[in-house]
């Protein structure tokens, strides 16, 4: 599927036909769903499960999730050792979601590829735009989860471009606090803040 995508043009894909089949949609999430269980408990798959994820939609047409799956392969294709097709595969998630009309989607698909692929051309400041932007749209759509993942994203990425680490440490302590308030679990959070 590398190989074939690295061959089609990025307007190819963005033109690729819509579908409203509600069957691809449930589909279209449950591997969705697998792909975060799988990053915990089987690696090996998320390779796989992406795969499938955009096998189906260029068989047969974009849903509302396909720009996640392209975001997802484009994870996979870059642990893979393919950073131009992973980086390729991420800006196309992002302007799929756009051209697809799904906004709610663009705080998640930027918190998977501002942190994971986005590095390959991008300069830090850029990617901690990104995610102000992603976590400022999270909180637009109600989608808190992705709005406060992009937060440590932004005050992580910050922390790496050299800013005032007093002030990182009082933002990363906030978020936390927000995280234990809507009762949301973070990681790389708590293990940044500790070393803080």
């Amino acid at each position: 599927m590398i190989k074939l995508i690295a061959d089609v043009a990025d307007e190819s894909i963005l033109n690729l036909k819509q579908s409203n089949d509600k069957k691809l949609v449930g589909i279209m999430k449950l591997y969705h769903e697998y792909f975060y269980i799988f990053q915990m408990v089987e690696p090996g798959m998320l390779f796989s499960v992406s795969h499938r994820m955009v096998q189906l939609s260029f068989e047969r047409g974009l849903s509302e999730i396909s720009p996640l799956a392209f975001a997802q392969f484009g994870v996979t294709a870059l642990c893979m050792g393919n950073a131009c097709g992973g980086y390729r595969m991420g800006s196309l998630a992002l302007k799929l979601a756009r051209n697809l009309g799904v906004p709610g989607l663009v705080s998640s698909i930027i918190a998977i590829v501002q942190p994971c692929v986005a590095w390959v051309s991008e300069p830090f400041r850029n990617i901690a735009d990104s995610h102000q932007l992603g976590h400022t749209l999270g909180k637009q759509c109600g989608d808190e989860s992705s709005s406060n993942l992009n937060n440590s994203w932004l005050e992580l990425t910050n922390f790496l471009t050299g800013q005032d680490l007093t002030t990182i440490s009082s933002e990363m302590h906030s978020i936390m606090r927000e995280h234990r308030k809507n009762h949301t679990w973070c990681t790389y959070c708590i293990a940044f803040t500790y070393y803080l």
